[in-house]
């Protein structure tokens, strides 16, 4: 008889899972609104106009975010050039920082309480609903995590080896402001300087000196990067400044329910086993992990409060600590609560693999015929086409998963794994056997490259208006076309308009303005007209 499989799963077997978490998604579809388009805009306007320095959008500085991950997506975008669309080679970053963001935070947990736990933060972190799209886009939110998550290890491992300790720490913040802007490494900077206070086991002249270490490399990265910046450009320095000092402001009063709302399901199962872990230490002391991932949980939703205009991407940094505090209730959790996290998390994934399954082969054959008319009405004038690499790539993910869910032994890691691994199998399905038919509605190129034809020859000089962040990186990447806004002030000169706008919306610029080209996605409400101006 075959073995069972033991848990928490064997090296090997861990890590073929977080490949299959990881891999699907980053190739073979081209971006998507909205923040995939706009990183891969970033990215397509570094490799193509040098804007290495400060990020650009459609040819204008982009501040809400910073240069570290889109260098690194710039880089392999250029290593895999011969092999992968410039679109699906910057996307590779993302696994590769992700893959990072996942052993921080295995290191960080294992120095705080131990290798089990370590595993358990991981599984954790990868079951999360909130990370699971993010993960496979192209998104400087993926280089903040994975700078905090070094910011964690840093801060953790601090309790053996501060001196070596502090510089991590300060690269780790230094990669987080360079990535999101300083609001990012608020959170960790104060945990780490309020890990003396928290335990006494951050006291000492050891982490003393890991602070000052942590302070210099942050200084010495985020000042080379801000001298480059300055010297390109006084004025943005101070654009990026004062952009990032305006995301915080007072938050609206339904801010409290909207992230009560956003958090329940993307920190899950991340927050019930974090809680788990608080009521099963309650009548002891804590350890000085719990007490410094307390004070790292509540820093990082402090941080989210404060934010002007909430939005459930920023909910990704509270992720990784939420994490590490559920990983560390996972090897107490009663057998009950584990098997019912199990169960749930079979069900919703079996469920949705036959639906994936049915809906796939009712694509390719017609049958069942409903089915198939639903499709085809959902995105209009897509044509599946058949490929036995989607066909053994998809039945792969579903044999390995129904292998570990009949296999694995009865362990109070069943839950967690089993959740974990269903949520990749759907994600899996989806990017494998329905991958074409979401790409062909989700995609611009058709319309990008519909209006490349439409514009009249020898004509540079477009202005637009209503035009979104994700269109004008999108017109950009796939038909060179950058505009010039209406919306920056100033009188118009160019000859043609490009306009966004929804179909019972009437453009009104005066007289003047000929039609030339209207295009739309299939089944959107967003319409793109482009005017020429009449002599």
């Amino acid at each position: 008889m075959t073995p069972r499989i033991t848990l928490p799963l064997a090296p090997t077997l861990f890590a073929l899972l977080l490949l299959a978490y990881l891999l699907p998604g980053l190739v073979g579809h081209d971006p998507w609104k909205i923040h995939d388009a706009v990183g891969i805009g970033i990215v397509h306007q570094m490799l193509q106009h040098g804007q290495w320095i400060v990020p650009h959008l459609g040819g204008e500085p982009y501040f809400e975010d910073g240069p570290f991950f889109y260098w690194i997506a710039a880089l392999t975008t250029k290593l895999f050039a011969a092999l992968l669309a410039p679109h699906d080679g910057a996307r590779i970053a993302s696994g590769i920082l992700m893959a990072v963001v996942f052993a921080f935070v295995n290191l960080a947990a294992r120095e705080l309480y131990g290798r089990i736990e370590g595993a358990a933060a991981v599984l954790t972190l990868l079951g999360c609903l909130g990370l699971l799209v993010h993960a496979h886009e192209t998104l400087a939110e993926i280089g903040m995590l994975a700078g905090q998550a070094l910011a964690w290890y840093g801060i953790a491992l601090a309790l053996r080896e501060p001196r070596f300790a502090g510089w991590l720490l300060g690269a780790g913040l230094a990669v987080a402001v360079l990535s999101k802007g300083p609001a990012a490494a608020i959170a960790p900077a104060v945990v780490a300087l309020a890990a003396p206070l928290v335990s006494p086991a951050w006291r000492g002249r050891g982490y003393a000196f890991a602070l000052l270490a942590a302070a210099l490399a942050l200084a010495g990265i985020c000042g080379g990067w801000l001298s480059l910046a300055y010297g390109q450009s006084p004025g943005l320095v101070r654009a990026w400044w004062l952009a990032n000092a305006a995301v915080f402001a007072a938050p609206p009063a339904d801010a409290l329910g909207y992230w009560a709302e956003t958090l329940a399901w993307a920190a899950w199962p991340a927050w019930p086993l974090a809680l788990w872990a608080l009521w099963e230490r309650r009548h002891r002391a804590f350890e000085p992990g719990t007490r410094m991932l307390v004070v790292a949980t509540g820093a990082s939703l402090a941080v989210l409060l404060a934010q002007r205009d909430p939005h459930e991407i920023y909910a990704l940094q509270l992720l990784p600590p939420l994490a590490l505090l559920g990983g560390a209730g996972v090897p107490s959790l009663r057998r009950g609560a584990a098997n019912a996290l199990a169960w749930f998390g079979v069900m919703s994934a079996g469920l949705f693999g036959v639906l994936a399954w049915l809906g796939w082969f009712a694509m390719m054959t017609g049958v069942p015929p409903a089915i198939a008319r639903n499709f085809a009405k959902l995105e209009p004038g897509h044509v599946p086409q058949f490929s036995w690499t989607v066909f053994a790539a998809a039945l792969a993910f579903t044999l390995a998963w129904l292998w570990l869910v009949l296999r694995s032994e009865r362990s109070v890691f069943r839950g967690v794994t089993l959740w974990t691994a269903g949520i990749t199998l759907m994600w899996a399905l989806l990017m494998t056997l329905l991958l074409s038919w979401i790409d062909y509605g989700k995609s611009y190129r058709p319309v990008a490259v519909s209006l490349k034809k439409a514009l009249p020859g020898g004509v540079r000089c477009i202005e637009s208006s209503g035009l979104g962040e994700a269109q004008r990186a999108a017109f950009d990447y796939h038909a060179g076309v950058v505009t010039e806004r209406l919306e920056r002030g100033g009188a118009s000169r160019c000859p043609l308009l490009l306009v966004q706008a929804r179909p019972e919306e009437n453009d009104r610029f005066g007289p003047g303005w000929k039609l030339v080209w209207e295009g739309s996605r299939p089944r959107d409400n967003e319409r793109y007209r482009l005017y020429q101006k009449q002599p």
